[in-house]
């Protein structure tokens, strides 16, 4: 019988994640199973990280050179809050990123149990809340599917960045019926947006006559540098990149400015 790990990794196999990136630990071992069962499926593999910071920055370059969302992972306390520099950093640069923490289970809370970051101990939920768009614990196996689509829907929202969940020991363990998921991501899987031909030539118009002009490159267009220099090369038009964007053209372009 499936369990709560398996509902998350069907979801991401949807939006094109290849890989899950953390450091295992006990509370988090029920995901890890489930990661199991899909490697030897074919499906979604984690990757191993040396220190869940690293497994954190793994899913940032992951997400900045695939355009999918990033995932990482981590068990309770302060395998969290190892992740907590990583994430911040995707903050910073709008990264998509679903950032999944364990916590002991829930009638540990409150008792002192090894590694418990509940509200009622080190709060890790609470220290998530001003680096990520979406931070919630799932306190019921009934709560997990729409937390999930929720937090999805502000990772690859209009102002994208790190989501956080962070789900007990013993809701990751439960069980759910194989049929349950309507898998309803059509929202949230990207697809390519074409202008059409009417404004592609009136831009060209407007720009036909035009002498002099500088082209401001932004990160987001990684994917279309290349043309951009050429025409600005054709055109012997200026080129200049935002801080984020710093790279996409050679400092020693001529010209670049």
């Amino acid at each position: 019988m499936p369990d709560c790990g398996d509902l998350i990794l069907r979801y991401l196999e949807r939006l094109g994640v290849a890989y899950v990136f953390g450091v295992p630990g006990g509370s988090i071992e029920p995901l890890y199973n489930a990661l199991a069962r899909s490697e030897r499926q074919g499906g979604i593999r984690s990757v191993t990280a040396r220190h869940e910071t690293g497994a954190a920055f793994m899913a940032d370059g992951y997400a900045r050179e695939t355009g999918q969302i990033g995932v990482c992972c981590a068990t309770a306390g302060p395998g969290a809050t190892n992740l907590l520099t990583g994430v911040a950093n995707a903050y910073a640069d709008n990264i998509s990123m679903l950032v999944i923490t364990a916590q002991t289970s829930l009638n540990r809370f409150g008792q002192g149990a090894f590694q418990e970051s509940s509200c009622t101990g080190i709060n890790t939920v609470d220290m998530f809340a001003s680096c990520t768009r979406y931070n919630t614990l799932v306190s019921h196996p009934d709560q997990l599917e729409s937390k999930l689509l929720h937090a999805l829907s502000h990772a690859l929202g209009q102002q994208p960045g790190p989501v956080h969940l962070a789900i007990p020991l013993d809701v990751m363990r439960h069980t759910i019926q194989g049929a349950s998921m309507a898998l309803g991501l059509s929202a949230f899987i990207p697809n390519e947006v074409v202008p059409d031909s009417g404004s592609v030539q009136r831009v060209v118009s407007d720009l036909t006559d035009v002498m002099q002009a500088t082209i401001v490159l932004g990160e987001d267009a990684i994917h279309s540098a290349d043309q951009w220099i050429q025409l600005a090369e054709l055109r012997q038009w200026n080129l200049v990149t935002t801080p984020r964007g710093k790279g996409l053209v050679n400092s020693f372009h001529p010209q670049y400015r």
